[in-house]
């Protein structure tokens, strides 16, 4: 895709989750209640939750070696523990809003659907943020490598990184070093505390040709 079609494919999911976020969930940010300013962190919190519970899955999980899709993704995975800078390296023309293609159709198919419901539906705040995350955790996950291996990384995505607000290269790095047992969310890293405590290491399944 070039950079023309990104930018209008971008601007389009923008426009739209703008609009709905508008029309049919408290909007903006600064009239929101305390309430769903708890639904908003809880969500950001439950999809770097989720995406840590995916991470682990796929990084100790056994190789199937039977072509699936499952075994494609663990590949994946454990041949970014390898070369985590790899796809910057790569193509020179790669960026990180790329990998929002993977989920961004799902979830703005997600988001037409919430607004079909009433703006006082419970939780309506919440599962916007929901969709909002899971269309950028690759995305913040590839601009910390691209910081930390000195590729382009927007300013203002800099600033959130530094402040703990998506992932940070500092707290990621850690996940890369061998056996690959802490810090699993890749949006935020705010689940960290929890999957470190709770994860027990298993065998390990790095690199990725096992």
């Amino acid at each position: 895709m070039n950079d023309d079609v990104l930018g209008l494919y971008l601007c389009l999911g923008a426009a739209l989750t703008v609009l709905i976020a508008q029309r049919h969930v408290v909007w903006p940010p600064w009239h929101w209640c305390p309430r769903h300013v708890a639904e908003a962190l809880c969500a950001w919190f439950v999809v770097d939750l989720g995406s840590g519970l995916l991470h682990i899955y796929l990084d100790h999980s056994e190789m199937a070696n039977d072509g699936s899709f499952g075994d494609e993704q663990r590949r994946a995975f454990r041949h970014h523990h390898e070369f985590p800078g790899g796809k910057f390296r790569a193509d020179p023309a790669y960026h990180a809003f790329l990998e929002m293609n993977y989920v961004l159709p799902y979830t703005l198919l997600a988001l037409l659907g919430l607004a079909a419901y009433p703006r006082t539906w419970p939780l309506k705040t919440f599962f916007f943020n929901v969709a909002v995350g899971a269309s950028l955790t690759q995305c913040f996950h590839l601009f910390a490598h691209a910081r930390t291996h000195g590729f382009w990384v927007p300013a203002p995505i800099q600033w959130m990184q530094d402040a703990g607000v998506v992932l940070s290269p500092a707290h990621h790095r850690l996940h890369h070093l061998p056996p690959y047992d802490v810090n699993f969310g890749i949006t935020t890293g705010w689940s960290a505390p929890l999957l470190n405590a709770a994860y027990t290491p298993g065998p390990q399944q790095s690199p990725y040709f096992l």
